[in-house]
């Protein structure tokens, strides 16, 4: 009997000592920033979006190896010059999540910006940044799908996350990760190996 308290002594000590080991896999490091322009994540182009309710997408991911903790948006941007001041805006949601709210003074300027905040607590594994549009042209009445009702977003708009470095543990089921991860918006770079042809 004795023998058996033994034994279940050392193997519980063992499976503390596993959980510990465990859990050091996942202490996070020290924090950095990385940074995307829009035409990083979305092509070249602009974004415009169309219509009063019109809305855009900038979709990311977190990577297997860290944790988002906070970011920001510095957007540059050119509202339609037949947008009404005051009423049209632009809202800037983080996965569903309204972040702020967008808008204009019609002094003749047609290039603008401003930066938003992006709240840590909404993050996920996978992300979308949501623009919408409301917009109106005339004081009494406007038509939704009018032509006129647009917001072009530039491509040199860019997104920044503050983001921690976690140990990932060191396990096959975690591959192709982390030599590839397709969260990862960079471009992969493998070091240490060279290849003749």
């Amino acid at each position: 009997m004795k023998l058996i308290h033994a034994l279940t002594r050392v193997i519980l000590g063992a499976s503390c000592l596993l959980s510990a080991s465990a859990m050091a896999d996942f202490v996070d490091t020290s924090p950095e920033q990385v940074s995307y322009t829009f035409s990083e994540i979305a092509g070249p182009s602009s974004i415009t979006i169309r219509g009063s309710g019109g809305t855009a997408f900038l979709g990311f991911g977190s990577r297997l190896d860290q944790i988002i903790t906070g970011g920001e948006l510095d957007l540059y941007f050119s509202p339609s010059p037949a947008l009404r001041a005051r009423v049209s805006h632009l809202r800037v949601y983080l996965n569903e999540e309204l972040m702020d709210v967008v808008d204009f003074q019609q002094d003749g300027a047609n290039k603008l910006e401003k930066n938003i905040r992006l709240d840590g607590r909404f993050f996920k594994n996978y992300n979308q940044i949501k623009f919408e549009l409301i917009g109106r042209i005339d004081q009494e009445c406007s038509d939704a799908s009018d032509p006129a009702l647009w917001w072009e977003l530039g491509s040199a708009s860019r997104i920044t996350l503050d983001v921690r470095d976690i140990d990932v543990a060191n396990e096959l089921s975690l591959l192709p990760a982390p030599f590839f991860d397709a969260r990862d918006l960079k471009n992969v770079t493998i070091s240490g190996f060279a290849k003749r042809f």
